[in-house]
């Protein structure tokens, strides 16, 4: 990971573990999270799948596509228009290499701690130990998924 990355981290400026200014207005006037889709590149597909079930416990949902060469696979939440937060998808893209100097995606978790010890259990790097944000923004951490992405994981409650 690179400095940058983890001083951005640190000053709570990625994904959950950020204080946040709001966001669009969207339909109906309701405000919206500011970031509306993300995608984790993948170069096996059923080992990242296990490895975010295993991680997270994500169950992951078909996702047709336009283009066939393109497996996507659906995080949970797909199409749920009322559930918090922001979906996603796993993607194989033969253009796209996954790897930890990505945009840093943070993963909601009941503690860092927890997260990071189950991460060294699947055999992934930790990257960040985990670190407390200051006043309410929580605990962050970052670790390495199956495919040598960096992801991140944010607590409240530490």
């Amino acid at each position: 990971m690179s400095e940058a990355t983890k001083s951005a981290s640190r000053a709570g400026t990625g994904g959950a573990a950020g204080a946040g200014t709001g966001g669009a207005a969207g339909a109906g006037g309701r405000r919206m999270n500011p970031v509306g889709w993300f995608e984790i590149y993948v170069s096996d597909m059923k080992r990242a799948e296990a490895f975010y079930q295993a991680m997270f416990g994500f169950e992951f949902g078909d996702m047709p596509v336009a283009k066939p060469d393109m497996p996507m696979r659906a995080f949970p939440g797909m199409g749920d228009m009322e559930a918090m937060g922001i979906t996603g998808a796993l993607v194989k893209h033969a253009d796209v290499k996954p790897g930890p100097a990505g945009t840093l995606v943070y993963f909601p978790v009941a503690s860092c701690k927890a997260a990071v010890e189950k991460a060294k259990e699947l055999g992934r790097q930790v990257y960040l130990q985990p670190e407390s944000l200051g006043g309410n923004y929580g605990t962050i951490a970052v670790v390495q998924d199956s495919e040598g992405n960096a992801i991140g994981v944010h607590s409240r409650g530490e």
